[in-house]
Order: C-alpha cells, then structure tokens, then sequence
C-alpha cells in the first residue's frame, strides 16, 4: 500500500517512493514508468491517521486485531502520474520501461469488524497528491 503526504520527503524503508520520486523527476522534465499500468492503492497519511486513532480507541476498550489500513481502491501509476503533473502544472513526458509483473497490483483488503468498522477514505487522490505536491515544493530544491 502506499502512504503519501507530507513528511515522505523524508526517505526511510517505511516511506513509500513512488510519489516522492515521481515529483522529482517531473521536476527534471523527464519522467521513466517501469510499467504505467501497474496499480496500487494510495492512501493520503491523514486517512492513515484517522484510522490508526479508531483502531487504538478500539485496542483500548479491548478490541484488539489486526487491520489493514488503505483506500481499498486500485489507481495505475500512469494516473498518479498525471495528477502529479497536473498539480505541478506541467506537461505530462513520460517514457514507458519494461512491464515488471512483479509489480502489477498491490491493494489493501481492509474490512469490517464488530469494533472498527472500516471508513472511506476521505481525502480524494487528487486533494491528496495536490497537497503532496505543494509540500514538496516547500521542502525539496
């Protein structure tokens, strides 16, 4: 699943690259996609938040679990990265790589309980990689 918003600049095994990196190389003018159809769920950190604090107020009252957090909605690369260059207020260029199957969909299966009902996503993708992309105007060169 891949979390995105502000902070991510930060690189760390737990941050997820895809947005960060796309940013940059818009930002360079030129944009590589290994595979434009692969799909992921992209969920902004604030649905993140929301639902982490649902599922600790849950654990606390003594309905423990295991939960998957995401947006529980496929997008194709290609589509984050025309939001992106949109947001930017740039040109769509990107290149097309090899298909790496490997990499074709990676999805959050999140689902109801008794104690935490799962919630929608409330911040929409492109609110999201909106202000994704103002932030990381702020912080990166």
């Amino acid at each position: 699943y891949n979390v995105y918003g502000p902070g991510q600049e930060r690189a760390t095994t737990y941050t997820s690259a895809v947005v960060v990196n796309l940013y940059r190389s818009f930002s360079k003018g030129r944009v590589t996609l290994r595979d434009q159809w692969a799909q992921r769920d992209f969920i902004y950190i604030d649905d993140v938040v929301k639902a982490l604090h649902a599922i600790m107020e849950q654990t606390e009252k003594g309905h423990p679990g295991l939960y998957e957090v995401g947006s529980g909605a496929m997008v194709e690369i290609l589509t984050v990265a025309e939001e992106i260059a949109r947001s930017m207020g740039t040109n769509l260029a990107v290149w097309h790589g090899s298909r790496d199957q490997y990499l074709s969909q990676k999805l959050a299966q999140p689902y109801d309980t008794p104690a935490v009902p799962m919630q929608p996503a409330t911040i929409s993708l492109e609110e999201g990689l909106r202000r994704t992309v103002e932030h990381l105007g702020r912080v990166l060169p």
